[in-house]
């Protein structure tokens, strides 16, 4: 039995695919969030689906997302070395 540590990101509007996991490992997705103030973005291959009802068949269309880290709850003081939060209205 081995005791290393594996981790499973799961985005919200982003489909999970090998290219995506390859592109945005948790390493990665941990670098963003540290470097939070300089706003680091991640391009990811996404997938769309376009139905053709007149056709009846379907399209797909590769297009990319940039996914970025937000933080729409508080305010991250970026000057001070501990990165300190502060909520709205502070």
């Amino acid at each position: 039995m081995t005791k290393e540590i594996s981790y499973e990101l799961k985005i919200r509007g982003i489909k999970q695919t090998k290219d995506v996991d390859q592109k945005l490992s948790y390493d990665e997705f941990k670098s963003m969030v540290d470097n939070y103030a300089k706003a680091p973005t991640a391009t990811l291959p996404q997938h769309k689906f376009m139905p053709r009802f007149g056709h009846g068949d379907v399209l797909t269309k590769d297009v990319h997302k940039n996914y970025s880290v937000v933080n729409p709850k508080a305010i991250i003081d970026d000057i001070s070395p501990e990165m300190d939060c502060y909520p709205f209205g502070f």
